[in-house]
């Protein structure tokens, strides 16, 4: 049974490096919109990514994934800079997964990616609270109720 523990406390290690990098690689695109992650930044997201799933009881095979995604859509937001770029991509991922939880499933993590961009930009003005606390919980509501009277 100790062989066990530390073969999953290795994997998830293993796999949190590898989330680490991929997300310090994001950095070749976002430079030349003036932002930067720090090794620090990008141990704080893949940190943030592996707590979001097991806050929400998800499990992601490619966690590196949708986090990815994320940062690679957000980016490109009007309302973020570099000093708040890292704690901002941190509040949008744990807003991803929730949201992911709350609407069933319904939507592809492309597609809600593209949603909360869209809110982001231009609905809630760059604030991650209204984004999550008006735009997706009625987006998610109203995915609840049509599932429900499809079920």
């Amino acid at each position: 049974m100790e062989e066990n523990i530390i073969e999953l406390f290795m994997k998830n290690n293993l796999s949190t490096i590898a989330l680490q990098e991929t997300i310090l690689k994001t950095n070749e695109r976002s430079e030349e919109l003036g932002l930067r992650l720090s090794e620090q930044d990008a141990k704080m997201l893949a940190d943030e990514s592996k707590a979001s799933i097991n806050e929400n009881e998800r499990i992601e095979i490619n966690s590196d994934s949708s986090t990815v995604k994320i940062i690679e859509k957000f980016m490109q937001s009007t309302y973020i800079g570099q000093t708040d770029y890292a704690q901002t991509m941190a509040g949008l991922i744990d807003v991803f997964y929730v949201a992911k939880e709350e609407s069933n499933e319904f939507l592809t993590d492309d597609e809600l990616i593209d949603i909360m961009y869209n809110f982001f930009e231009r609905e809630s003005g760059g604030s991650i609270e209204l984004l999550q606390t008006r735009d997706l919980e009625i987006l998610c509501r109203e995915i609840r109720n049509k599932l429900n009277q499809i079920l």
